[in-house]
């Protein structure tokens, strides 16, 4: 899991982003790489190549034995242009990007502090008492850092910097909010935290969300004229983030078109030919995709016949858990596990209500269909599917959709695991109690459902990997990124 090319991606966009919003400036000096090294958690490596590439675009200087230096020059109406296009292109999005954000992190956040001592608390503390923007995004780094989640690192990361949050020390505080009263929401939910209690803790991180969200929405529109209101930008969460993987998001939409889709009712893949014209890719990348699917023991190559789908009735083809490749796909379906296991129950009542009822009906005949075709383990997936399409927050379809596409890495292991722990039964009860409760629109105990279903099933198929060799440190890695702190 330690992704490090990724990584100095990572840090390159950082500084990338502080050096537009001047905090960084012409002549400024930026710390050692030992210290570097030391805030953001990776080698020595990693960060001289975020460096490197910094310097070939002109924003910095490497010298020998001194610390690198900037290079980039911005005059001030420079500055400007750029600030004010960069939040036009956000204004819009910001409040359905908070809703998003809260119900996914929130859940993260109760099981952050239920993982803390004492020592933890002591330094949430000092991150309070010397308070500035900057911290405040610290804390809450330093908060997910306990769940030791890669996938949850990075989508913190990544929503960070499609917002701005590494330059928001430029921003006026005092001008928009009270540091004071800042400081108390925090105490407040430090306070909650230490008492492990999950109701304070919500309503604690909620009201501190809220004055911020809302002050910081205000002050975001002060700052942009109408006439530089464009059409806002989509936020996209790039998780194959150190070179295109073509090759891993074409395996996961033919693993829909298996399990979910077109594929479902066939016993053989189109040719090669066929699914390079439909995919629009090369032979080649079908040839490397297809013998992906082959290792994780989805298909099953058969010289003069084809690619044959692999039913969960068929036994032997198991994944080969020796490929890099398969590890690390399977890490990244167990850290989307996790963060299903906290976030779906709260997402799920918010999407379930608002479909129409003929949307419902095709989901309940959906359900039915997979208890008659005695593929119940796909039940709680067709609800992921009607999530990210249906959901009425475009960045919580965003973000669900990809954690359902590292889901489908998991699927092919449900043929080895039938009988592990009563899967099988627990999902056939599963989606009949499903489907009544969708006919009832009882949408709470829908949520309810899905959230015990994940809560459930979480650390049987974390312990099923770890029996199959992968180690703890590639699936629950001390985070290999973090905010300065």
């Amino acid at each position: 899991m330690h992704n490090e090319p990724a990584y100095s991606k990572l840090i390159y966009e950082y500084f990338v982003l502080r050096f537009q919003f001047q905090y960084y400036k012409y002549g400024d000096k930026l710390p050692p790489i030992e210290t570097l090294c030391r805030k953001f958690g990776v080698s020595p490596l990693t960060v001289k190549a975020a460096l490197t590439r910094l310097q070939e675009e002109g924003y910095v200087s490497i010298q020998h034995g001194k610390c690198t230096q900037v290079t980039f020059q911005q005059d001030e109406a420079a500055y400007r242009q750029f600030k004010q296009d960069f939040f036009a292109d956000r204004v819009p999005l910001y409040s359905g990007f908070y809703k998003t954000m809260d119900l996914i992190f929130l859940p993260l956040y109760v099981e952050s502090f239920q993982r803390m001592d004492e020592k933890d608390l002591t330094y949430l503390r000092h991150i309070t008492e010397r308070l500035n923007p900057d911290d405040l995004v610290n804390l809450y780094c330093f908060l997910l850092q306990k769940l030791e989640n890669p996938l949850v690192l990075n989508l913190f990361w990544e929503t960070s910097l499609f917002l701005g949050f590494p330059s928001l020390n430029q921003i006026d505080l005092p001008g928009f909010y009270s540091i004071e009263l800042m400081k108390e929401r925090i105490s407040q939910l430090i306070t909650s935290g230490q008492k492990k209690d999950h109701k304070l803790i919500i309503d604690s991180q909620g009201a501190l969300e809220r004055d911020i969200s809302e002050k910081f929405i205000d002050y975001l529109a002060g700052q942009t004229s109408k006439e530089t209101v464009r059409k806002p930008i989509s936020f996209r969460w790039r998780i194959y983030r150190d070179r295109p993987q073509i090759c891993y998001n074409l395996a996961t939409r033919i693993l829909h078109h298996i399990y979910l889709g077109e594929y479902r009712k066939e016993s053989f893949l189109p040719s090669y030919q066929t699914m390079a014209d439909k995919y629009r890719v090369s032979l080649s990348t079908i040839r490397r995709t297809i013998r992906l699917l082959n290792e994780i023991g989805a298909v099953h190559s058969i010289n003069g016949k084809g690619t044959h789908i692999l039913s969960f009735d068929e036994q032997g083809h198991e994944p080969n858990f020796d490929n890099p490749a398969i590890r690390r796909n399977l890490a990244y379906f167990i850290n989307a596990f996790e963060i299903l296991k906290f976030s779906i129950e709260g997402i799920s009542r918010i999407t379930l209500p608002v479909i129409s009822p003929s949307i419902r009906n095709d989901l309940i005949k959906q359900l039915e269909s997979h208890l008659q075709s005695h593929s119940s383990q796909l039940a709680s997936n067709e609800l992921l599917v009607f999530i990210s399409t249906y959901s009425p927050l475009p960045e919580l379809r965003e973000v669900y959709e990809k954690l359902y596409r590292l889901m489908l890495w998991g699927v092919p292991l449900l043929r080895h695991r039938r009988e592990e722990s009563g899967i099988e039964e627990i999902t056939i009860q599963f989606t009949k109690q499903m489907i009544a409760s969708l006919k009832k629109e009882d949408f709470n105990g829908c949520a309810k459902l899905l959230g015990d279903l994940y809560a459930q099933q979480y650390p049987i198929a974390e312990a099923y990997l770890y029996r199959r060799g992968l180690k703890p440190e590639e699936l629950r890695c001390p985070p290999a990124i973090r905010l300065p702190i």
